[in-house]
């Protein structure tokens, strides 16, 4: 819907910080992670290639990656 949009790194990275009151269920189903790294909005250059940022919502890590990779992403809605 409408309300629904990519979160960008730092939003992600908070996403991170509060996942346990946010949602227990975001870092671990079962024991194991749901995903390790999802796409933010947040894009980078670099070697005139199209990336963008990546956080790791098991370890709060970033990276940059070519968008040509198949990642999760993680919706959010504003409120």
């Amino acid at each position: 819907g409408d309300s629904w949009y990519l979160p960008a790194k730092s939003e992600l990275i908070e996403i991170y910080r509060n996942r346990h009151a946010i949602n227990e269920t975001m870092s671990h189903h079962n024991g194991v992670g749901l995903f390790s790294n999802c796409w933010s909005s947040t894009e980078y250059a670099a070697d005139s290639k199209f990336c963008a940022w990546l956080v790791s919502v098991e370890g709060g890590g970033t990276l940059n990656y070519d968008k040509n990779f198949d990642y999760f992403v993680r919706a959010v809605s504003a409120f």
